[in-house]
């Protein structure tokens, strides 16, 4: 069994490996989601052993990430203006560009 640190660090490799931007940010977030935990409580715990079902369901959404899936899709989310919207393959992930191109719109209107 890993611990959860093993865990990270392996995630943020395979991430690497597949040339993947912000590895170390990604591999956390994953992590965070699939364990539901913040960062904090990972600190306390990183060297806890992992939950099995748990360590096989983060290195299923890393290989998923590794293939260039966007990691909003992973997670079902992506912020927009402050406001966490659902997302999945059928809609597009909202954009930082989109975002800049509304405020203007606002500070016009």
């Amino acid at each position: 069994m890993k611990t959860l640190r093993e865990l990270l660090k392996e995630g943020e490799s395979r991430l690497v490996e597949h040339g993947i931007e912000n590895s170390t940010m990604e591999a956390r977030i994953l992590l965070q989601h699939i364990c539901d935990f913040d960062w904090a409580r990972y600190l306390m715990q990183a060297d806890t052993e992992a939950d099995p079902q748990e360590e096989y369901k983060y290195l299923k959404l890393i290989n998923q990430r590794c293939t260039h899936y966007p990691l909003q899709y992973i997670l079902g989310s992506a912020d927009f203006m402050g406001i966490d919207f659902m997302v999945n393959d059928s809609v597009l992930i909202p954009r930082l560009d989109t975002e800049v191109l509304v405020e203007t719109i606002l500070e016009k209107a």
